[in-house]
C-alpha cells in the first residue's frame, strides 16, 4: 500500500503499468478500486495512477473534504517531485 501526506492526511494511491501517466480518480464517493476493469487493459500502454479521494477506501476519513481539483493539483505536483512525471 502507498500514501502520500497532504495537508496531514494520508492519501491512498497505487501505480500500475509503463508509459505516460494517466492519472484516473473516482467521484467523490468511490473509491479508486472501481476502475479496476479499465485499469487491466489502460496498464498496457500507461502508468496508471489510482487513487483513492480522501474520505473513501484506503485514504484518511477527515471531517472537511478539500475541492477535488485541489487534491488532483496536490498528487500531480508529488509525483513530479518524485520525477514519476516530466
Amino acid at each position: 500500500m502507498a500514501y502520500i501526506l497532504t495537508n496531514g492526511i494520508k492519501m491512498y494511491y497505487e501505480v500500475h503499468g509503463e508509459g505516460p501517466p494517466l492519472l484516473l480518480i473516482m467521484g467523490i464517493t468511490a473509491p479508486g478500486a472501481v476502475w479496476e476493469k479499465h485499469l487491466n487493459y489502460w496498464k498496457s500502454f500507461f502508468k496508471c495512477i489510482v487513487a483513492d479521494n480522501r474520505g473513501v477506501g484506503n485514504s484518511d476519513k477527515p471531517l472537511v473534504l478539500t475541492a477535488l481539483s485541489k487534491w488532483q493539483r496536490i498528487i500531480m505536483d508529488y509525483w513530479k517531485r518524485c520525477r514519476y512525471l516530466k
